[in-house]
């Protein structure tokens, strides 16, 4: 507990630091700059705001009353799904000069940035910032723009995302998936028993009530919530992760030598699913379109280079054609790629850990903005504030201006909070 806290004498006095940081009324940001006196309070939470009226004017009970009960306001209507208002999602850039979408689209198309844009990955993490289970989390998208908006009102993230799991598109078409409290969903059967089931196979309807649509009502939140001034990311498997979901990834992987004429018809199949979905999530409000290939790690790089970066290229064009932009996440390695992903036109690029940025950007061009590339686990779950600061700067140097701010993958949800405080501190400090 904190010393002379002034939320002591009410119901939070039972509650630890980290329960108060992880309540369900989330970190939020001022509407308005809140003066006294010569100190600004622009960005700050809830309850740092609360305690600093609290010790600016210690005889002023009223000032603190009514900024606990506007917090109080604030949790309920997010918690009711109704998020803070576009208003109040600008807000957060003031001071800065641009929002976070300018930030971002101006890094991407190679401009000049106020500071460094963030654009980590956050799931599990996410849905635990606001106590949330993450079964719930992945099948609900209120709960899933709750957490991402969090994000942003705690952290600053330049993101409002709908990567949550990667067998939504799986599930829709009759997979069973396994859910979990605190980590992603795996699936339970791989719906291509034999290569003869792919004939009979249906594509879903992105618009029918399953997980698509969930991601599609979360897109229509978001816009509702932020309008234009932040990036709006959806996201689709790429065609031979979304192979690897359909059949397992272990025949996939197999039958692209014992059976490569139906590994290529799979990944047909799964490519025009994929543009379908990310035209249905454009439409609903995307402006980002994250396309995550981890399996096309495991493939050789001539494979890779006549097979599946081929169909990447078709929906990295057709979401450029339906107007956003397009992230390619490939997690492992992409060693020996570098060449085919370079033609790809992907306007951001996702380093894992398995390979330095300095060999990306000698292998993608001056010109390919680039994201990455620290461990995740040992680079920021289980580092320290100061060093996770410096291997940003090396990363960050060794890409050169074309960088965005991410870890090489999902942040971990055990990760410390001064951890991830850190990843946004260097953020800022940059440019």
């Amino acid at each position: 507990p904190i010393p002379n806290d002034p939320l002591a004498s009410d119901e939070f006095s039972a509650l630890t630091l980290d329960d108060r940081m992880r309540s369900r009324w989330p970190a939020v940001m001022t509407a308005e700059v809140v003066s006294l006196g010569k100190i600004n309070c622009q960005r700050l939470d809830w309850l740092s705001h609360a305690r600093f009226l609290w010790e600016s004017c210690p005889g002023d009970k009223a000032n603190f009353n009514n900024c606990r009960n506007w917090a109080k306001r604030r949790g309920q209507s997010i918690k009711a799904g109704l998020g803070p208002s576009a208003g109040l999602l600008s807000d957060v850039n003031e001071g800065h000069g641009m929002t976070s979408l300018e930030r971002t689209w101006a890094r991407l198309d190679g401009k000049p940035v106020d500071r460094l844009p963030a654009l980590p990955i956050f799931m599990t993490y996410a849905g635990n910032l606001i106590g949330q289970r993450y079964d719930d989390y992945c099948r609900d998208h209120r709960i899933l723009v709750e957490g991402n908006l969090a994000m942003v009102e705690r952290y600053g993230i330049d993101l409002l995302s709908c990567c949550c799991q990667p067998f939504s598109e799986a599930a829709d078409c009759g997979a069973e998936l396994e859910y979990y409290d605190n980590q992603p969903p795996s699936c339970r059967n791989h719906l291509l028993k034999e290569p003869a089931d792919l004939l009979t196979l249906k594509r879903p309807d992105p618009h029918g009530g399953g997980l698509m649509t969930e991601r599609i009502k979360a897109i229509e939140l978001y816009k509702k919530t932020a309008g234009d001034t932040i990036p709006i990311q959806g996201w689709v498997e790429g065609p031979m992760a979304q192979a690897s979901d359909l059949r397992g990834i272990n025949e996939i992987m197999l039958e692209t030598v014992t059976n490569p004429e139906f590994a290529l018809d799979l990944m047909d199949w799964v490519t025009e699913m994929e543009i379908e979905f990310a035209q249905a999530q454009i439409t609903a409000g995307a402006n980002l379109i994250g396309i995550g290939d981890a399996a096309a790690s495991l493939v050789n790089p001539t494979y890779y280079a006549d097979e599946v970066a081929p169909r990447e290229k078709k929906i990295v064009d057709a979401i450029h054609d339906a107007g956003a932009r397009v992230r390619l996440h490939i997690c492992g390695s992409i060693q020996g790629k570098y060449e085919a992903i370079k033609n790809l036109g992907v306007d951001l690029l996702d380093i894992d850990y398995l390979q330095t940025v300095a060999e990306v950007r000698e292998g993608t061009g001056s010109t390919q903005c680039l994201s990455g590339n620290i461990d995740p686990v040992r680079g920021i779950k289980d580092s320290t504030p100061r060093q996770i600061r410096a291997d940003f700067a090396k990363a960050h140097e060794e890409a050169g201006e074309n960088f965005i701010l991410a870890a090489g993958c999902e942040v971990p949800p055990e990760t410390p909070e001064e951890n991830v405080v850190a990843m946004f501190d260097y953020a800022r400090s940059a440019s």
